[in-house]
């Protein structure tokens, strides 16, 4: 080790958000998201090429010293790629883990980090999630490494260095967040080799550390090891010895005569024999060679000199609260009280009561649903439970906030039955606890900035959301918080109200950040005022079960404190403002895949948009009748019963048969409750014969496409007969006749263009006369070719695009009285290995200006081995030509938000959307897509895609591809987290599988056009057209 001294100075940065580096034989390469840059010097920055790799970020990259030398690179989501001079190629054989796939079969080995050996050409290590793999052919074909037995075993494989016979490899060992029968699983964090991979041993028999990150060879053949845990680690030759240094150490490399290391939150540190220096703060990217980038771009390189001495810790103390989300009624889980049901919750649940009473230090936040967790299963099966619960917050020791009343999908609900939910979780809480606090955590993270006007009337204080840097997060993508409230109170306001939010995160992060122990040091050392680490997390989780050695290792910290949230916040308001953020939710893809794009998602949502309608229809009708008032509030349990997430996923791409049952039980009621209040509210205001009047319930104003059955006695149905309609000035209103059915009556299907006013109702009168008697307006069939931007449809089988084939279109059809223009298209549907059938029947109507389209589409059943790739169906996908900037939707309270667009997405379905949305393409071109709730709807209707050539939208449809990136380097964490998740995470799978075996049939309408979109009142009315309600004929 040297005594020369050198230091790190900040020289121009690369700008962007670097996401790796390597040193190559002629300077260095670095990733900036998808793109990738190389630098004689690491100071000055040239564009290299990307041919070949597909859209995605590349968050590893090696160097194989070879002849011609090789570079690898990791795209997240696609897999490992080489370049040896020809361009990129993925390897013949590509690194395979079968430990890896029998937990997800999508999953592959994603590396941490690769190492190779100058003098040994073709050949490299990569440490990975999966194992530690091995090439000797210039990363062509990988070998996973078997004597890796002889030394313990791990799959959470972070360092890898080579020096000749000499091999070192680190692997974190979580124990603490490990299920209870495996937290012994990983049994070696860090492994030797003194004969090239041949035979291993444990490195460290000590086992000072259970998160080594990185580690490096000296020139004396020493092994370096970074931690998150135990400082930095060295290698002597009589064993181990503790070097201390920051406490979240993510990645280091050895190069002239000294260490350096990449902090989480502490910038860049170097230790050589003189001491520690430190540069710089915040998060480091990347670190390789003399170079290391920041995680905003900035860059540091090393030079010869003294540097400054590092920095005194920051001695904050840190706040740990524990908080659990109890939810007894599963999605992937039934109802018995075994582990089949929800007896695997009481369990976890059991054990966690049991070390909870081991550390009188530490406290518990609950948030329970009421519906069936507090009013029902712990009351009975689980009362033990319930019991201990209700004793430690009247105690003082823990405390209770909200969820919602039926784990609800908070964002779905409207304002009243928003209301009702939480009205009920106050009630049924406050029956049952001594006290509850004024928070609330949303069921799964749904949120729309509505909530915070709504919350607030509800006597909710604040709110809490994961900010988590893995696939199971809410505000991560959506918004950036600033680095002050990463732990600690935020006020998130609208234009109307505020509330604090306060950022919790998760077990997956605990893997970010080396274990509690790891992360409330990284904490202390980077901050001076308090900070608050909540870890949150379903209460049955098996991670939970071990979570005592997780406090064991933080029980002489004297910086730590265990608090409740609401303790917390009586002493430290918020001092911060933000805007409030848009809609989230924690599901795959960071929004509302995970429970709106499953078949069985779509007929659940249909049925409660059926049970809705019927119940504003109701009390727009007879709202002031007493029956009807009664009948309405006996409507509105079956509704919110139906609303819970349950009923939607997280589990895919299929539900518990036990789920599936209930949610359509729930889904029946709902609707036959709310028919009967509609049924009396009808009698209230009966029909006159002869007429049909057209009530707008809404406040929505404009065309609207209004549609009728009349029953006429056979006797009176004549050729050429019609039904004629005139309006209350006796001029008549063309209405095209879509479907006779013979019989008596003869029922007589009619479609027109009605203008109608909000919140109005207008009477028409009806007859059988002569066609000639009705007016011929002259329907223009030009906007059927408009197609709203309509592309082929396609399905995705293991990452394969099958396009649909035409099999032509029909001739333009216009009905006898000019109304009406129809045209049909057929398509052939690839569908795997099987086939299935798409026809869209567009139509055009005088007085309405865009198009109709009706989709009816028929998938084939799958074999299993075709149903495990189904991954994406797009019946009517509508394209831009080139990127998307903006969308604006409907909101399910009525407003209408408008956000930009995510780019580089391969799937985004964010925003819960009441009927319609507008995609603005970024050359200006306007998609407007309405759709008929009451006939298919969904949570999410409008899932897009921003990866590719041209941005897309599938209405009604499921598009599947890699979690986003969360970057957990950006708020001080390693990254561990963010691959674990997805691998273990049950909802990360394609809804696609769903549909196999279905015929689906839904209705679009809208435009695209150059200038401005339709009014929101025409969208609004095709999505929720006006009541109409025919009288019996009259003769």
């Amino acid at each position: 080790m040297t005594d020369d001294p050198w230091h790190w100075v900040e020289t121009t940065g690369l700008g962007g958000r670097p996401t790796a580096l390597v040193e190559t034989d002629d300077g260095y390469l670095a990733a900036v998201g998808g793109a990738l840059w190389h630098s004689p010097d690491g100071l000055s920055w040239l564009e290299d090429d990307t041919e070949g790799l597909p859209d995605g970020d590349i968050t590893a990259l090696g160097w194989i010293h070879d002849d011609p030398p090789v570079t690898l690179a990791f795209v997240h989501g696609h897999g490992l790629f080489r370049n040896a001079g020809d361009g990129w190629e993925p390897p013949s054989v590509p690194p395979d883990s079968p430990l890896l796939t029998a937990l997800n079969p999508r999953a592959i080995p994603v590396p941490m980090n690769f190492a190779a050996d100058a003098n040994r050409p073709g050949t490299a290590w990569m440490a990975a999630v999966g194992g530690l793999f091995h090439t000797t052919d210039g990363g062509r074909t990988w070998a996973s490494v078997p004597a890796l037995a002889d030394a313990g075993f791990n799959l959470l494989f972070t360092g890898v260095a080579a020096r000749g016979d000499d091999i070192a490899a680190t692997a974190f060992r979580p124990a603490g967040v490990l299920p209870g029968a495996y937290a012994d699983l990983f049994t070696a964090g860090i492994f030797r080799s003194t004969d090239g991979g041949e035979t291993w041993f444990q490195g460290d028999p000590a086992q000072l550390t259970r998160y080594p990150t990185d580690v490096a060879f000296d020139p004396n053949g020493n092994a370096w090891v970074s931690t998150q845990d135990a400082g930095l680690l060295h290698e002597t030759g009589t064993g181990w010895i503790t070097l201390g240094g920051p406490a979240d150490q993510l990645a280091l490399e050895w190069t002239r005569g000294g260490v350096n290391l990449a902090t989480g939150r502490q910038g860049v540190w170097r230790y050589q024999a003189t001491g520690w220096t430190q540069a710089g703060s915040g998060p480091i990217a990347a670190i390789a060679g003399d170079h290391a980038l920041t995680d905003d771009g900035g860059h540091w390189a090393l030079t010869a000199g003294p540097g400054s001495v590092a920095d005194p810790r920051g001695g904050a103390t840190v706040h740990v609260a524990l908080s659990m989300h109890v939810n007894l009624y599963h999605s992937y889980r039934g109802d018995t009280p075994d582990d089949d049901g929800y007896g695997l919750d009481l369990d976890v649940m059991r054990t966690t009561l049991s070390w909870l009473e081991t550390h009188p230090e530490v406290h518990a936040d609950w948030d329970m649903d009421n519906a069936w967790s507090t009013d029902d299963w712990l009351q009975t099966d689980g009362s033990d439970v319930l019991a201990a619960i209700q004793a430690r917050v009247a105690d003082g020791r823990d405390d209770v906030r909200l969820m919602s009343w039926n784990n609800g999908a908070m964002p779905a609900h409207t304002r009243e039955e928003f209301d009702e939910s939480i009205r009920r979780a106050w009630a049924s809480n406050l029956a049952l606890f001594d006290e509850v606090v004024p928070g609330v955590q949303p069921q799964e993270c749904m949120f729309t900035p509505e909530h915070v006007d709504w919350y607030v009337d509800q006597g909710i204080e604040w709110i809490t959301l994961f900010n988590s840097a893995t696939p199971f997060t809410a505000l991560r993508n959506e918004i950036t918080l600033p680095s002050s409230v990463w732990n600690n109170p935020v006020i998130i306001a609208t234009d109307s109200a505020a509330m604090t939010l306060v950022p919790v995160y998760h077990h997956g992060d605990l893997l970010n950040h080396g274990g509690l122990v790891g992360w409330v040091t990284a904490l202390h050392e980077a901050a001076v005022d308090d900070q608050l680490l909540v870890i949150h997390f379903d209460a049955d989780a098996e991670s939970w079960e071990r979570f005592d050695l997780e406090l064991d290792a933080v029980a002489d910290l004297e910086f730590v404190r265990f608090t409740t949230i609401q303790d917390y916040l009586d002493s430290h308001p918020a001092a911060v403002t933000i805007p409030a953020p848009l809609d989230m939710a924690d599901g795959t893809g960071d929004g509302m895949q995970s429970w709106a794009e499953k078949q069985f998602n779509q007929e659940i949502a249909t049925g409660i948009a059926q049970a809705r309608t019927l119940a504003e229809q109701a009390a727009a009708l007879a709202g002031d009748d007493e029956e009807v008032v009664e009948l309405l509030d006996e409507a509105m349990e079956p509704r919110l019963l139906s609303l819970s997430t349950t009923h939607f996923g997280l589990a895919a791409p299929t539900l518990h048969p036990d789920r599936v049952d209930r949610a359509r039980e729930y889904v029946a009621d709902a609707i036959a409750a709310a028919t009967a209040a509609w049924n009396v509210a009808d009698s209230r205001r009966p029909v006159a014969p002869g007429t049909i009047e057209i009530t707008e319930t809404r406040g929505a104003a404009g065309p609207a496409l209004v549609e009728a059955t009349v029953a006429v006695p056979a006797a009176s149905w004549t050729d050429p007969a019609t039904v004629v309609i005139r309006d209350p000035q006796g001029d008549v209103v063309p209405a095209a006749v879509t479907a006779v059915t013979d019989g008596d009556p003869v029922l007589v299907d009619l479609a027109w263009v009605a203008t109608v006013e909000p919140r109005s109702t207008t009477t028409l009168t009806w007859s059988v006369e002569s066609a000639e008697a009705a007016a011929a307006p002259g329907v223009d069939p030009a906007p059927l070719h408009d197609d709203l931007g309509l592309v082929a449809p396609f399905t995705e089988c293991g990452g394969v695009t099958g396009t649909a084939r035409s099999l032509g279109q029909s001739p333009v059809t216009v009905d006898p009285l000019g109304v009406m223009a129809t045209q049909e298209d057929h398509w052939a549907l690839p569908v795997c290995t099987d086939e299935g059938s798409v026809t869209w029947t567009r139509r055009v109507f005088a007085g309405l200006p865009g198009v109709v389209v009706e989709v009816e589409a028929t998938l084939p059943a799958l074999s299993d081995s075709d149903a495990d790739r189904f991954e994406s169906v797009a019946l009517s996908p509508i394209a831009c030509d080139g990127d998307a900037d903006l969308l604006t939707w409907r909101t399910m309270g009525g407003a209408t938000p408008t956000r930009a667009v995510r780019q580089g997405v391969p799937t985004w379905n964010g925003q819960v959307v009441d009927g319609w949305v507008i995609l603005q393409c970024a050359d200006g071109r306007v998609h407007a897509v309405s759709h008929r709730v009451t006939e298919r709807t969904s949570l999410g209707f409008a899932p897009v895609r921003t990866t590719g050539e041209d941005a897309l939208l599938a209405p009604l449809g499921t598009l599947w591809g890699p979690a986003p990136l969360h970057e957990a380097r950006r708020t001080g964490g390693h990254g561990m987290g963010d691959v674990v998740t997805e691998i273990v995470g049950s909802q990360f799978r394609p809804a696609a599988p769903d549909w196999a075996g279905r015929s689906i049939r839904f209705r679009l309408w809208g435009s695209a056009d150059d200038g401005d979109p339709p009014e929101e009142g025409t969208l609004d009315l095709f999505a929720h057209p006006p009541l109409v309600r025919v009288g019996e004929f009259a003769e």
